[in-house]
Protein backbone atom coordinates (compact mmCIF):
# COMPACT_ATOMS: atom_id res chain seq x y z
CA UNK A 1 0.00 0.00 0.00
CA UNK A 2 2.95 2.43 0.85
CA UNK A 3 4.05 3.61 -2.82
CA UNK A 4 6.97 5.36 -1.64
CA UNK A 5 9.97 6.35 0.32
CA UNK A 6 8.16 9.90 1.10
CA UNK A 7 4.90 8.02 2.52
CA UNK A 8 6.51 6.54 4.95
CA UNK A 9 8.69 9.78 5.86
CA UNK A 10 5.19 11.33 6.52
CA UNK A 11 4.22 8.06 8.54
CA UNK A 12 6.95 8.16 10.41
CA UNK A 13 6.35 11.76 11.15
CA UNK A 14 2.86 11.51 12.09
CA UNK A 15 4.70 8.90 14.90
CA UNK A 16 6.93 11.57 15.98
CA UNK A 17 3.90 14.29 16.51
CA UNK A 18 1.94 11.40 18.21
CA UNK A 19 4.79 10.81 21.11
CA UNK A 20 5.19 14.86 21.60
CA UNK A 21 1.74 15.47 22.15
CA UNK A 22 0.84 12.31 24.01
CA UNK A 23 -1.33 14.26 26.43
CA UNK A 24 -3.67 16.13 23.92
CA UNK A 25 -3.09 14.03 20.61
CA UNK A 26 -5.52 15.87 18.29
CA UNK A 27 -7.52 14.03 15.94
CA UNK A 28 -6.46 12.10 12.72
CA UNK A 29 -7.86 13.96 10.49
CA UNK A 30 -5.67 16.94 12.23
CA UNK A 31 -2.69 14.54 11.78
CA UNK A 32 -3.55 13.47 8.46
CA UNK A 33 -3.63 17.15 7.20
CA UNK A 34 -0.18 17.89 8.97
CA UNK A 35 1.76 15.21 7.45
CA UNK A 36 -0.18 15.60 3.80
CA UNK A 37 -1.35 12.61 3.17
CA UNK A 38 -4.84 11.25 3.48
CA UNK A 39 -6.71 9.98 6.66
CA UNK A 40 -7.58 6.77 4.74
CA UNK A 41 -3.17 6.24 3.74
CA UNK A 42 -2.09 7.64 7.11
CA UNK A 43 -4.35 5.05 8.84
CA UNK A 44 -3.55 2.04 6.37
CA UNK A 45 0.35 3.13 6.44
CA UNK A 46 0.61 3.24 10.19
CA UNK A 47 -0.72 -0.14 10.67
CA UNK A 48 1.67 -2.07 7.83
CA UNK A 49 4.67 0.07 9.60
CA UNK A 50 4.08 -0.01 13.06
CA UNK A 51 1.98 -3.39 13.16
CA UNK A 52 -1.30 -1.51 14.70
CA UNK A 53 -3.72 1.54 14.87
CA UNK A 54 -2.85 4.46 15.97
CA UNK A 55 -5.23 4.10 19.03
CA UNK A 56 -3.16 1.01 20.64
CA UNK A 57 0.31 2.72 19.65
CA UNK A 58 -0.77 5.58 22.16
CA UNK A 59 -1.96 3.63 24.66
CA UNK A 60 0.80 1.38 24.83
CA UNK A 61 3.65 4.12 24.57
CA UNK A 62 1.96 6.13 27.48
CA UNK A 63 1.35 3.16 29.32
CA UNK A 64 5.05 2.21 29.12
CA UNK A 65 5.90 5.58 29.66
CA UNK A 66 3.90 5.64 33.06
CA UNK A 67 5.47 2.49 34.11
CA UNK A 68 8.91 4.41 33.34
CA UNK A 69 8.08 7.06 35.78
CA UNK A 70 6.92 5.33 38.42
CA UNK A 71 9.95 2.98 38.65
CA UNK A 72 12.21 6.25 38.94
CA UNK A 73 9.67 7.23 41.81
CA UNK A 74 9.95 10.63 41.11
CA UNK A 75 6.51 11.44 40.28
CA UNK A 76 3.21 10.17 42.33
CA UNK A 77 0.31 8.86 40.70
CA UNK A 78 -1.37 11.59 39.78
CA UNK A 79 1.04 13.55 38.58
CA UNK A 80 1.82 10.84 36.16
CA UNK A 81 -1.73 10.59 34.80
CA UNK A 82 -1.70 14.48 34.06
CA UNK A 83 1.30 13.93 31.78
CA UNK A 84 0.18 11.42 29.68
CA UNK A 85 -3.07 13.12 29.39
CA UNK A 86 -6.20 11.46 32.14
CA UNK A 87 -7.79 13.74 33.53
CA UNK A 88 -8.33 11.89 36.43
CA UNK A 89 -5.96 9.44 38.42
CA UNK A 90 -8.80 6.76 38.94
CA UNK A 91 -9.00 7.15 34.65
CA UNK A 92 -5.32 6.39 34.53
CA UNK A 93 -4.98 3.66 37.22
CA UNK A 94 -7.96 1.48 35.56
CA UNK A 95 -6.05 2.27 31.99
CA UNK A 96 -2.46 1.39 33.72
CA UNK A 97 -3.66 -1.95 35.28
CA UNK A 98 -5.55 -3.00 32.15
CA UNK A 99 -2.07 -2.79 30.31
CA UNK A 100 0.38 -3.48 33.04
CA UNK A 101 -1.70 -6.01 34.75
CA UNK A 102 -1.12 -4.08 38.46
CA UNK A 103 -1.73 -1.34 40.38
CA UNK A 104 0.35 1.61 39.69
CA UNK A 105 0.41 3.16 43.19
CA UNK A 106 1.36 -0.30 44.65
CA UNK A 107 4.41 0.14 42.16
CA UNK A 108 5.02 3.79 43.27
CA UNK A 109 4.95 2.50 46.91
CA UNK A 110 7.10 -0.40 46.43
CA UNK A 111 9.91 1.78 45.03
CA UNK A 112 9.34 4.35 47.62
CA UNK A 113 9.91 1.26 50.35
CA UNK A 114 12.59 0.18 48.02
CA UNK A 115 14.27 3.43 48.30
CA UNK A 116 13.78 3.74 51.95
CA UNK A 117 15.17 0.60 52.48
CA UNK A 118 18.29 1.21 51.10
CA UNK A 119 18.79 4.85 52.54
CA UNK A 120 18.55 3.21 56.14
CA UNK A 121 21.03 0.69 55.28
CA UNK A 122 23.62 2.87 53.75
CA UNK A 123 22.17 6.39 53.99
CA UNK A 124 22.11 9.15 51.68
CA UNK A 125 23.04 7.33 48.27
CA UNK A 126 24.90 9.78 46.00
CA UNK A 127 26.68 8.61 41.82
CA UNK A 128 29.27 10.32 40.32
CA UNK A 129 29.19 10.32 36.33
CA UNK A 130 31.60 10.95 34.07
Amino acid sequence: MLVDEDNVKRIRRAKELIIANMAEPGSLNELAREVGLTLRRLKEGFKQIFGGSFYNFLFDHKMEYARRLLDSGQYNVNEIGLRIGYSTSSHFIAAFRKKIWYHAQEVYERVGLVALILRYLFGPITCCVG
